[in-house]
């Protein structure tokens, strides 16, 4: 049956139907996640403009937005300004380079050694760095490598590319002919870096010196940097390194050093600053005197000047200034000592004004109130100025922050410390009390005097720039004498401060800012007026800069570098680093 109703319905499978053609689906309108990004941009246009025009008021105003732009103006034409400055600098640079690389192409060719065709084409095309790196791949390519012979130009650039990027003089390697780093390392290890002064460098020194007699006049200073305490095996001197080594003062076989003694010298004419010795081991005030001494008598030996010591004001350099000859009591301050080989000639004792500037600021904020003349000097107001500017949103034109006031985590940090005791903040202070009436801020006067006063002293106890006028202009022979008159009218005034109970600071726990900076202030005027005063060779100006500590931090902070930035680096690694230092320096 079911195929009787197959074969009778099999018509209907064999006729073909035509179907009416169906149009193409619409195109599907896309999801959120699926917009493009035209569509999207076109979507938060408009909503932008409807935010506009709904929201008109948060505009800003047309005063702000002109402020603003003119800030703006500012700004570019600072940047545009010191771009100039700098470009002109860059000229002046590449004209003396030309005219430095111009001069050996005539001698050459005054010489005959090459043709004036060959003469121009240099020129056109080199300088002088690249012709001596040609001139040695020419020698390079008619010798074989066991005679090569380098230059001493090719020495200093080897030497010099080395010292700042190990990587970058690898990757040179690979296509000029220049000395294997290990070649660099044996030449380093001819400069003796054992604790101990470094006779090298001080005959390296002397050499120098009778090249350049502006170099005569020098300043030693030195400090300590903290090392790790390890006893390590030197596997090249077959040796234990490590423990406290003083040169051939002592050395210790069992105890381990945790810190090491830099000496260093600097030019007070011309900028340059050499160390010349360490030694391992805390070392007390009477052993530090010892090294003093053998410093001044091993320069003074090469025909150097020394004019004064510079060291920061802790216990122990203040035991070792009393050990020199110098006396640190009040009524009898004395800031010299007699020259160790030569009785009629005098050296000056200096303290870090840097170190002294954060021990006033350490101070004023442990103590909170100290006095002068009766009147009150308070740190309050320092912490309500900050507290003001924090809450209503003011900035006075000074730098006090939350760090400035709570400077206890910072407090090797000299930035902050200067900035605290400035004439911005003062000038704050003054304006909050004189301007605005603030009641917080009355009877504020003596702070801001002290604080001018200070940052007056730290100024003339720092000047590095020979064009700066007031406080941080150089000492000259047009201004000794007021100069002068300043550092003493101060030292008075930091001589009258007292503390709550009127004991005077200079006799208190708290003494060694306020009497340090006196007797740095009595080593400047003496100094300054023996240098642009002398019949032979008067120097034109003096910059204190040249007394101050921040030569030899820069050196520990290259030292840190070389090891990979390490705050505490082990006895064999600071001499590695040393090393390395002296053989771009020497």
């Amino acid at each position: 049956m079911f195929q009787q109703i197959f074969e009778n319905q099999q018509h209907l499978f064999s006729q073909k139907t035509t179907l009416p053609s169906r149009p193409p689906p619409r195109k599907r309108k896309l999801s959120v996640l699926e917009e493009t990004p035209e569509s999207l941009d076109t979507d938060l246009d408009v909503g932008l403009k409807r935010i506009r025009l709904d929201h008109a008021y948060s505009f800003a105003s047309p005063e702000e937005r002109i402020k603003k732009l003119q800030e703006k103006i500012a700004s570019l034409e600072r940047s545009l300004q010191e771009c100039r400055t700098e470009n002109k600098s860059l000229k002046e640079k590449l004209k003396r380079r030309d005219a430095k690389c111009n001069n050996l192409i005539k001698e050459l060719e005054d010489q005959k050694l090459i043709s004036n065709e060959a003469a121009n084409l240099l020129n056109l095309n080199f300088n002088n760095e690249t012709l001596t790196l040609i001139q040695n791949e020419l020698e390079a390519s008619q010798t074989s490598s066991g005679q090569h012979r380098y230059s001493e130009a090719v020495k200093e650039f080897a030497v010099t590319v080395h010292f700042y990027s190990p990587k970058a003089y690898d990757y040179l390697c690979g296509f000029l002919h220049l000395p294997n780093p290990s070649t660099i390392r044996r030449w380093a290890t001819s400069i003796d870096c054992e604790p101990g002064f470094l006779s090298d460098v001080i005959n390296k020194l002397g050499e120098d010196l009778e090249k350049n007699s502006d170099m005569k006049d020098v300043c030693i200073m030195f400090d300590a940097i903290s090392i790790k305490k390890e006893c390590l095996y030197d596997e090249k001197t077959c040796s234990f390194a490590g423990c406290v080594n003083f040169g051939h003062y002592m050395e210790s076989k069992s105890e381990v050093a945790t810190e090491a003694l830099f000496f260093m010298v600097v030019g007070i004419k011309g900028r340059w600053k050499m160390p010349f010795g360490y030694f391992l081991g805390k070392a007390d005030g009477e052993l530090q005197a010892q090294f003093v001494r053998q410093a001044i008598c091993l320069l003074s030996q090469k025909g150097f000047n020394i004019v004064g010591i510079t060291c920061d004001g802790s216990y122990a350099n203040q035991t070792t200034a009393k050990n020199l000859g110098c006396s640190l009591d009040v009524a009898s301050l004395k800031s010299s000592f007699t020259h160790p080989d030569d009785p009629d000639k005098e050296i000056f004792f200096l303290f870090d004004a840097c170190h002294l500037l954060k021990c006033v600021r350490n101070c004023l904020g442990d103590m909170k109130i100290i006095k002068h003349n009766g009147e009150a000097i308070k740190w309050r107001y320092l912490e309500a100025l900050h507290n003001i500017q924090l809450t209503d949103d003011l900035h006075l034109a000074n730098k006090v922050t939350g760090k400035h006031i709570d400077y206890v985590k910072s407090k090797m940090n000299v930035r902050l410390a200067a900035q605290t005791l400035s004439y911005s903040v003062a000038d704050a202070i003054d304006f909050l009390r004189v301007e605005e009436g603030h009641p917080d801020f009355q009877g504020s006067e003596k702070t801001t005097e002290f604080i001018r006063k200070l940052d007056t002293l730290f100024d003339m106890c720092n000047s590095k720039n020979p064009i700066a006028r007031y406080s941080k202009s150089r000492i000259d022979e047009s201004n000794l004498e007021q100069k002068i008159e300043q550092f003493h009218n101060l030292s008075n005034y930091l001589k009258e401060l007292t503390d709550v109970e009127g004991q005077p600071l200079v006799l208190g726990r708290r003494k060694t800012p306020f009497l340090g900076f006196m007797m740095t202030a009595m080593s400047l005027c003496q100094i300054s007026r023996e240098l642009l005063k002398r019949p032979n060779e008067p120097l034109k100006y003096l910059l204190t800069i040249r007394f101050s500590q921040d030569y030899l931090e820069s050196l520990f902070s290259q030292l840190r570098r070389k090891g990979g930035w390490n705050n505490n680096p082990n006895v064999l690694q600071l001499k590695w680093s040393l090393r390395s230092l002296l053989m771009k320096m020497v």
